[in-house]
């Protein structure tokens, strides 16, 4: 009969090895969430740029009018 440390480390690698997939899963997904972020604020910088030349160029046809 084996007695239960026997079982519990029969059982161990299976079990750390759950834990290391856990593990580069979660990794995976704050790559992910990074990633995510980085591109909203790319975009943000983007829009914030798009309308400041949008506002550059009605400025400047403005001074074109007068």
């Amino acid at each position: 009969m084996k007695s239960k440390i026997h079982t519990r480390l029969t059982r161990m690698p299976s079990a750390l090895t759950k834990a290391m997939k856990y593990h580069e899963k979660l990794e995976e997904i704050q790559s992910a969430f990074e990633r995510v972020a980085e591109l909203i604020e790319k975009h943000k910088n983007d829009l914030k740029t798009a309308d400041r030349d949008k506002f550059d160029e009605l400025d400047s046809m403005n001074w074109t009018i007068r």
